[in-house]
This record gives C-alpha cells, sequence and structure tokens, in this order.
C-alpha cells in the first residue's frame, strides 16, 4: 500500500489494511464455524503466516481466535436453540461432536444450560471476556540481535484453560531447574526462555508451552524424560523488553502486534516467538521483573534503534 504522497503507508493506511485482512479473517470464522477451523486455514484468509496470526488477532481484536469462535458457534446456537432446535442437533450444528462439550461451552458462555434457554430472556451473543483487552498501543522499541543456532533443554507441558498459566510455566520451570542441578550444568545456562506452540489447535482445551535453558554445544547431558532436546535455528530477532508481573506480558505482546509491526516496515520468519526471563521469579518483585520478548524477522535495516525498557 503506497500513501497518497507517494512515500509509502503510514500508520492509519496500514492498521487500515491490517483490519481489512482482519475482518476477512472473522468473516471467512462466521461462514464456517460449524466446521473444524484451523489457524493455518483462517490466517491464509487474511494473507497471515500462522505463526503469527493469532497473536495479530488478539491484538486488534481483543481476545483470542478461539474465545471469538466460540462466541460466534454460541451466538448461532443460542438462535437455533430460542428457535425450537433440539440440544443435539444445536450441537452437530455449530461444530462440536458431542452434546456434553457444546453444553459445557455453552453454559459457560451464557451462565445456562441449553435446555433451559429458551425463552429465559438472555442475549444471544456471549459478552467478549475482559482479560484480553489491548492496553497502550503505543509503538514499542526494538533492538535488533543475530542469534546463532541456539541448543536448548526442553520441558514440554500443557496448560488447561482454566488454570493458572503463571503457576504451571512455573513449576515446568522448577522441574527443569532440578534436572540442571542433578546434571551439575545449571551455572552453564546462559538463557531461560518459554515458547508457546500448538496455536493451530483451535478447539483444544490447553495450549502447549516449552521451559527451556539454553546450553552450549559443547554440554553432553544424559537427557531423560521429562526433558527433551531442542534448538532454535539461528537468525535475526527484533527484541522487546517487558518490566513487570508476567501476567502483564500480554499487553507488551499486543503493543507489539499491533503498533509496532504493521508499521515497522518489516518481514517476520516463520518460527516460533519467545520469551527470555532475566530474574529469579522466587527472590524478584513482581514490579520488577524482566522479561525479553523475542520476534523472528528478516534482516533489519541499517540503523539499528537502542533498546529501550517497556
Amino acid at each position: 500500500m503506497r500513501s497518497l504522497n507517494g512515500a509509502g503507508p503510514n500508520r492509519l493506511e496500514t492498521e487500515m489494511d491490517y483490519r481489512k485482512r482482519i475482518n476477512l479473517a472473522m468473516r471467512y470464522i462466521r461462514d464456517h464455524a460449524e466446521t473444524r477451523l484451523t489457524i493455518t486455514d483462517i490466517a491464509r484468509q487474511a494473507h497471515f503466516s500462522p505463526f503469527h496470526f493469532h497473536r495479530i488477532f488478539t491484538a486488534f481484536v481483543g481476545e483470542t481466535i478461539g474465545d471469538y469462535t466460540t462466541r460466534t458457534r454460541m451466538a448461532r446456537a443460542a438462535l437455533l436453540i430460542e428457535n425450537g432446535m433440539s440440544v443435539a442437533e444445536t450441537a452437530a450444528r455449530s461444530g462440536y461432536k458431542t452434546s456434553s462439550s457444546f453444553i459445557q461451552v455453552f453454559k459457560y458462555s451464557f451462565g445456562i444450560l441449553p435446555s433451559k434457554f429458551r425463552g429465559s430472556g438472555k442475549k444471544v451473543y456471549a459478552q467478549k471476556r475482559k482479560e484480553n483487552q489491548t492496553a497502550d498501543t503505543d509503538a514499542p522499541v526494538a533492538d535488533f540481535r543475530n542469534l546463532p543456532t541456539l541448543s536448548m533443554l526442553t520441558i514440554r507441558n500443557r496448560v488447561p484453560a482454566n488454570e493458572d498459566f503463571t503457576a504451571i510455566a512455573g513449576q515446568a520451570f522448577d522441574t527443569l531447574h532440578r534436572y540442571l542441578e542433578r546434571q551439575h550444568i545449571l551455572e552453564k545456562v546462559s538463557m531461560r526462555l518459554g515458547i508457546l506452540r500448538d496455536f493451530d489447535l483451535l478447539t483444544a482445551k490447553d495450549c502447549g508451552f516449552d521451559a527451556c535453558a539454553v546450553i552450549p554445544d559443547s554440554i553432553a547431558p544424559v537427557i531423560k524424560r521429562p526433558v527433551i532436546a531442542g534448538t532454535i535455528e539461528q537468525g535475526t530477532w527484533a527484541v522487546f523488553r517487558h518490566r513487570g508481573p508476567y501476567d502483564t506480558l500480554w499487553q507488551t505482546w499486543n503493543r507489539i502486534y499491533r503498533s509496532w509491526h504493521p508499521t515497522g516496515g518489516m518481514r517476520l520468519r516463520d518460527n516460533y516467538p519467545f520469551e527470555v526471563y532475566l530474574n529469579n521469579r522466587r527472590t524478584t518483585e513482581a514490579s520488577r521483573l524482566l522479561t525479553e520478548i523475542y520476534i523472528p524477522v528478516e534482516d533489519p535495516p541499517a540503523n539499528r534503534p537502542s533498546q529501550k525498557d517497556l
């Protein structure tokens, strides 16, 4: 997209373009709500990378793709039930394999069983959850870094949707810490990082989280479950710093994908972004915790800005 003066897209033009593309994705979800949707399929409609689309969507819409899809399905289901359709048939028409799973989601969305919804006076569109609302939208400042291929020791676990994510992620790091101590390599760890995976499992009740420790290639520890070996491929990363509790990290993620990425003029690489934790969470006050967010990008511009605390 070019601006009217021929200089290239400004922030407003780029944001409008992103909103148009996201609207295409939202329309696709509404038109195919009864089918098995994946983030890859939805991202393709909006011409976004599936590695980043879930965060772009959340930053602009204010809720996850999964939450938006569920609300869309529940709105349709509520209308069907209000018009006399049975619970079992409504479940099938709403993309659910079993009535029991449909009933659970419906009750969570409306606070009432679907069998009692008809004539209840309840609104037919579930309210948006508030915890994912976008906060400050000022563009953060990136520090560009070239990383070699990183060798990691990883504990991969799953975090149920209704559980405390921070607590479960912390337990995974505690397990990894004990393993590193037993292997006598704790002092060799150069980075502790976390990776969210499995975003393509749109209807899953949980998500994948990797607790990782980067170690030198010269170390060959004994790998025992639940620890597995892994790597992050070499490349350029845009790095952003977040100061504060882990449960506010989503605010910086949203600022990156809503304000920095659309106007930064940089292409994102198809790779998982990740978080690097710079403090010991057990000995550091929550307000003083420092976390770096690494976004995989193509080669940055020659004049690299300095890093800035957010």
